[in-house]
């Protein structure tokens, strides 16, 4: 059996944090209102002293596309560079 998949990577870069915003929520769309297609993401930062926290996920529909919510927390006092790693299996 084969899976069709696509992986694909994402730079972006993250705040340190302030008091106002200690974290930063980051959306990633996907489909086209087929809900059972498995999508998926993986924070790396580009340091490996750096570290991130998902601190927060929230999947939701938003005019029949879907949604991944990731809320990430940077402990570190700069800003930080990282890739987005994302992974998605559709539904044929």
């Amino acid at each position: 059996m084969s899976v069709e998949a696509d992986f694909f990577a994402f730079p972006q870069w993250i705040a340190p944090p302030s008091p106002q915003y200690p974290t930063t929520t980051f959306t990633f769309w996907w489909s086209n209102g087929k809900p059972n297609e498995y999508f998926d993401v993986l924070i790396m930062p580009f340091s490996p002293e750096t570290s991130l926290q998902e601190v927060g996920r929230e999947t939701y529909n938003h005019e029949g596309n879907f949604v991944l919510a990731l809320t990430i927390a940077n402990a570190q006092n700069y800003w930080v560079q990282f890739d987005s790693n994302y992974i998605r299996i559709p539904n044929h």
